[in-house]
């Protein structure tokens, strides 16, 4: 999505325009790692291109039960977007971003993305940017949750039968605790087994604009280690960061 209309080489955006995603096959000639100093030579093919953008923020393959034929996530202003190969204009699944609250936010959107081919048979996590936006409560006063992971339900008889699960949000997308008006934002995860289980887990990392931050209450950059059902069984705080954009 285009924010500042300001010219640079590439020329210049009229704001509020979305970029569409774009899959290109890629082709390289020329170099070799035997051959370092040899020029490259990139050819590439248009294969997909989302023709209804809608302020694609983040995205990649996510393999849902088909480790041959990824499927293509796109995370943004439109949600949270899955598009099945043979990649067609239309989606499989799609979770709509919340409309923003607080005039000094940005657009409502998904940002925080990551893939794992092997938890529940194929999954994405997806991060909210709520930005300004206060914490909402539900109906039973919780706070709500912002972060999900997305997968496919193995067990239904429809093809594309999809399931969320929300992280807990006392562990993930949190009220900061130095000022309860914002949330803790996540901008950005991975997945690994981190203790050898088998089952991926989920590394998080965290986010606020420095205006944002209060001293003293630093920013924690966690593992979510997760059972075999992808839910949350314990959260470890490996790094509390202090200073500066976290992230």
């Amino acid at each position: 999505t285009c924010h500042y209309e300001t010219p640079n080489q590439f020329d210049s955006c009229v704001k509020g325009d979305n970029t569409p995603a774009r899959l290109l096959e890629v082709g390289v000639s020329g170099c070799s790692i035997q051959t370092p100093d040899e020029e490259c030579k990139l050819t590439w093919d248009l294969v997909w291109e989302n023709q209804n953008p809608r302020g694609d923020r983040n995205g990649g393959f996510a393999y849902f039960q088909d480790a041959v034929h990824p499927s293509i996530a796109l995370l943004g202003q439109g949600g949270v977007e899955i598009y099945h190969h043979p990649y067609q204009q239309e989606f499989e699944f799609r979770i709509p971003a919340p409309e923003k609250i607080d005039p000094r936010s940005d657009f409502g959107r998904y940002a925080g993305f990551a893939s794992s081919k092997t938890l529940l048979g194929g999954a994405i996590v997806a991060g909210r940017r709520s930005d300004y936006d206060p914490p909402q409560i539900d109906s039973k006063g919780r706070v709500e949750r912002l972060n999900l992971l997305v997968y496919e339900d193995q067990q239904s008889s429809t093809s594309s039968a999809f399931e969320t699960y929300f992280l807990p949000s006392n562990i993930s997308g949190e009220p900061y605790p130095g000022n309860n008006s914002i949330s803790i934002q996540s901008t950005n995860f991975q997945f690994d087994d981190i203790d050898g289980d088998g089952v991926d887990d989920l590394l998080e990392a965290t986010f606020l604009y420095t205006s944002q931050r209060v001293s003293g209450y630093p920013l924690p950059q966690r593992i979510h280690f997760l059972n075999e059902k992808g839910h949350v069984k314990n959260t470890f705080v490996v790094h509390d960061s202090e200073e500066g954009d976290a992230g």
